[in-house]
Order: structure tokens, then C-alpha cells, then sequence
């Protein structure tokens, strides 16, 4: 559409160019000719008003006619826009028939399926009625097969319980005894463990207190530290005490105080730890400690 208005535009310019031209022809000619024919003795001040008159009227006319075209030209525009939007309005009404006929196919094949499965349930439905009587027949046969088997059991297991009796006294006799010396060997090693228990806490606390001091002696104290700031870090070590990560687990007051405290860890490091690998495992290869220092502690 636009191609075919510039199109228009450009006839519309052409004209106009025609008419200018021929304009000024007329005027070119008619100055010539006055120049050429000899002046008559009457006032030639009309004969130079008339020629102004006929090129006004020209250029009036000029103007009618590109005012026409500009109207003609608009006229079209608007009949093609017209006609653009009555395709437009067309090819809607034709995507909305089309979507209906899709909808009445697509109900229709829904239909048909949903007949196929009705009749496909209807037919496993008395398949399954059918296993399931065959079923229940050969649940009875195998019901009554047992029930016989079950009274020949029963009269052999009437025989054996009387023996079994007998062996299940003797057997609690002996599971008597057997669990009053498990009673007795649970007391002592109960007492054995409550003792090691206490050794190993007593342990714990010595090599604690040493991993502290060995920190705090490792520690540089960052300039402006307030005192009573502490700082809570999660140490993980490795056999004999080498520290290998130290990253805090609280908010600890300001970083430089936070970082200082994993600082001195990692200083202090090998760390004092027991000898004993249970010992270790259990309470010092992955621990929190909490540095908390005093006025006198570190450099």
C-alpha cells in the first residue's frame, strides 16, 4: 500500500512539473511574440495586464488540478484501506469457521474414542470377572488341599509340642542362667564405661584448654580491639592436630576481630590433640571453638 501511494505521489509531482513547464513556455512565447510584433501606437498597458491575468489563471488552474489529484490520491488510499480491512474481517471470519469445523472434528474423534475405551473396559471387565472366577475356583481347591494337609500337621504337631515342651524348660533354664551372667557382666561394664566415660570428658577439657592456649598465644591483636569480644569458629583438623579449614560459624563483632581469630588457628597449628584415634575422632576432627580473649591475652 505504501509503494503504491508513493507511487501516486510521484504522478502528482510529474503533473505538476508538466503544468509549471508549460507555464512558463506560455509566458516564454508570449514575451517573444511581443517582442517580435511591432508596437502599435495605442497603449500597450493592457496587453501586459492581460498576460498577468492568464498566468494567474494557469497557476489557479495548476492548483485545481493538483488539489484533484491529491484528493484523488486519498480517495484511493482510503478505498484500499477499505478494502485491506474487509479482507481483514474476512479472513477472520473464515480462521473462526475453520476453528469450528476443527472443533466439531476434534469433538467427533473424541466421541469415537471414548466409545473404543468404553468398549474396551466393558471387555477387560468381564475378562477380569472371568480370571477372578477362575480364581476364586482354584483358591478353593487349594483352601481344601491345605484344610487336609492342616489336620494331618495338627495330629504331628500335637506329638512334637509335648516334646518341645519339654526341651523349651530345659531351654529357659538355660536362658535364665545365661542372663543373669549377662546382667552381671552388663553391670560391671556399664560401671567400666561411666568410668571411661569420666576419663575421657576429664581428657577432652586438658587438651581443650591447651588448643585454647595455643591459640590465644598465636593471636595478633588487631589495633582499637574492644574487649570483651569473642568469636565462635568451626576448626576441622587432621591426625596429630594440623589445622586444614577454619571459617566462622556467628556473626563475631567485626570482621577484622573474625579474622584475626581464624588467624591465630591456623598460626597455632599443629594443634595439641590425644594420641588416641577414638579419642580424636570423636571430639576433636571437626569442632567448634570459641575465642574469646582478655586483655592480657596475645601480642
Amino acid at each position: 500500500m505504501n509503494r503504491r501511494r508513493s507511487s501516486g505521489l510521484a504522478s502528482s509531482i510529474g503533473l505538476s512539473l508538466i503544468l509549471h513547464l508549460a507555464l512558463f513556455a506560455l509566458l516564454f512565447v508570449g514575451f517573444d511574440f511581443q517582442r517580435r510584433t511591432p508596437r502599435a501606437p495605442t497603449n500597450p498597458g493592457p496587453v501586459v495586464k492581460a498576460s498577468v491575468v492568464d498566468a494567474q489563471s494557469l497557476q489557479q488552474e495548476i492548483d485545481r488540478l493538483e488539489q484533484a489529484e491529491a484528493a484523488r490520491q486519498q480517495r484511493l488510499i482510503d478505498e484500499k484501506r477499505r478494502l485491506a480491512e474487509a479482507e481483514k474481517a474476512r479472513k477472520q471470519a473464515e480462521a473462526r469457521k475453520q476453528q469450528a469445523v476443527e472443533a466439531t472434528r476434534k469433538a467427533a474423534q473424541q466421541k469415537q474414542q471414548a466409545e473404543v475405551e468404553a468398549r474396551a473396559a466393558a471387555d477387560q471387565k468381564r475378562q477380569a470377572e472371568a480370571q477372578a472366577k477362575l480364581a476364586r475356583e482354584r483358591q478353593q481347591k487349594i483352601e481344601a488341599e491345605a484344610a487336609r494337609k492342616a489336620a494331618q500337621a495338627k495330629a504331628r504337631e500335637e506329638a512334637a509340642k509335648k516334646a518341645a515342651a519339654e526341651q523349651a524348660r530345659k531351654e529357659a533354664d538355660r536362658k535364665a542362667r545365661e542372663a543373669a551372667a549377662k546382667a552381671l557382666q552388663d553391670a560391671i561394664a556399664a560401671e567400666e564405661s561411666s568410668a571411661q566415660r569420666q576419663r575421657d570428658l576429664t581428657l577432652v577439657e586438658q587438651y581443650t584448654a591447651a588448643i585454647r592456649q595455643q591459640v590465644e598465644g598465636a593471636w595478633l591483636r588487631p589495633d582499637g580491639w574492644p574487649a570483651g569480644m569473642s568469636c565462635t569458629v568451626a576448626v576441622r583438623l587432621m591426625p596429630g592436630g594440623e589445622v586444614l579449614e577454619v571459617k566462622r560459624v556467628e556473626h563475631c563483632g567485626g570482621d577484622r576481630f573474625a579474622r584475626s581469630a581464624e588467624t591465630a588457628v591456623f598460626r597455632a597449628s599443629p594443634l595439641q590433640v590425644p594420641e588416641d584415634s577414638r579419642l580424636f575422632h570423636d571430639n576433636f576432627r571437626s569442632f567448634n571453638f570459641k575465642f574469646n580473649p582478655t586483655e592480657d591475652t596475645g601480642r
